[in-house]
């Protein structure tokens, strides 16, 4: 019997992650810039007081609940429930405007 010898074969380079996450940081930056102009057109006293929640963004987003058992645990991130927050007492520019410096 004759066996043939291994052949390598070299993968290919997965493309497709880092072209998704580079589309998902052009959208949010679009969506920011898009907020940042509306927002300089009507002007930013409206929301200053707003702006002072951008620490409390940051943490909310930095640290998650996590709720663990010996099967398993979750991880609940509360930064949606900010920006909801902030849709209901904000105009929509305003609000997304905040939530984007603070994510």
């Amino acid at each position: 019997m004759t066996s043939t010898p291994p052949t390598t074969t070299v993968d290919a380079p997965n493309i497709r992650g880092p072209l998704f996450d580079g589309a998902v940081c052009a959208a949010g930056l679009l969506v920011f810039l898009v907020s940042a102009v509306w927002v300089a057109q009507d002007g930013l006293a409206e929301i200053t007081p707003a702006l002072l929640g951008i620490p409390l963004i940051v943490i909310v987003s930095r640290f998650p609940l996590v709720v663990d058992n010996r099967d398993g645990g979750i991880e609940v991130g509360f930064d949606s429930c900010v920006l909801m927050f902030l849709l209901c007492t904000l105009d929509a520019h305003d609000a997304l405007f905040v939530w984007s410096l603070g994510v």
